[in-house]
């Protein structure tokens, strides 16, 4: 059985959307969820968006498809 993950887009307001990422992939539904959340963010005033994925993700190059680069001021320690 695949894994299920459920991306979530969040703005201070609340939850703009969620969608099961297996379910939906390749359905332009991700896309659309990144634009509601690019939309509603810069309604209320936001300028920039942060994500955080890891390099060897599929999804990695869906986000830099969608404007996201690398950014090389923060370092996320994990121990």
């Amino acid at each position: 059985m695949p894994r299920s993950t459920t991306l979530v887009a969040v703005a201070p307001a609340g939850v703009v959307g969620a969608v099961d990422f297996h379910a939906s992939q390749r359905q332009g539904v991700g896309r659309a969820l990144m634009a509601a959340l690019r939309d509603r963010a810069t309604a209320e005033g936001i300028a920039a968006l942060t994500l955080i994925t890891d390099r060897d993700m599929p999804a990695f190059g869906f986000y830099a498809g969608l404007g996201f680069r690398e950014g090389s001021t923060q370092v996320f320690m994990i121990g």
